[in-house]
């Protein structure tokens, strides 16, 4: 995680050190048709879990719309010596309907957001017993998100949403579950186009 937020200032700097070199003369950038990124991710499930990073695809349709496919994935351990240890692994799958409205170099981003989640956790206590449980989350919501161009080959944004969250699985006990909220999550997004 810290290397996340490390790459972070690193990526924005070297970029600066790259624009200072050469000059744009466009005061608004004209969006490349692919991208590619990495976005760091508020928790959706619970408070537990940590942020995690996510692998975005950018595909702008045109200057005014884009998809945005987002991957993520997980893992944590922790072990107290001679006493417990958990996992808990999330795999999680997002995509993005963004409407752009562009005024020189930044982007004002407005959309649904769909998603998938999928979690286990595992807890065992030694020389006891061991439990697990699982779940499944699909989720909804509105996003809405500012972005800053930096190039035409760069940029970095920041989103929040509010998504409806259903939930489904199994408790350590094993019993059945389901559950419905409401969660704010924020995110934290570097795009590189092509």
């Amino acid at each position: 995680m810290k290397k996340i937020i490390i790459f972070f200032p690193l990526i924005f700097l070297f970029h600066i050190k790259l624009c200072s070199q050469t000059s744009i003369n466009e005061s608004v950038v004209d969006l490349k048709t692919f991208g590619i990124g990495i976005g760091l991710l508020t928790p959706v499930l619970s408070p537990y879990y940590e942020p995690f990073g996510n692998i975005i695809l950018t595909v702008n349709i045109n200057q005014k719309f884009r998809i945005e496919p987002e991957f993520g994935f997980s893992i944590n351990n922790y072990e107290e010596e001679n006493s417990y240890s958990t996992s808990t692994k999330v795999c999680l799958f997002i995509i993005n309907g963004l409407a752009i409205i562009k005024r020189d170099r930044t982007g004002l981003l407005l959309g649904p957001k769909f998603g998938y989640m999928s979690s286990s956790e595992q807890f065992h206590q030694y020389n006891t017993y061991a439990l697990s449980s699982n779940r499944k989350s699909i989720f909804i919501g509105p996003v809405i998100g500012l972005e800053y161009y930096m190039s035409k080959h760069l940029s970095m944004s920041g989103e929040f949403d509010v998504i409806y969250l259903k939930s489904f699985g199994k408790t350590a006990e094993q019993d059945k579950f389901t559950g419905n909220t409401f969660k704010p999550e924020a995110s934290l997004k570097l795009h590189f186009y092509l």
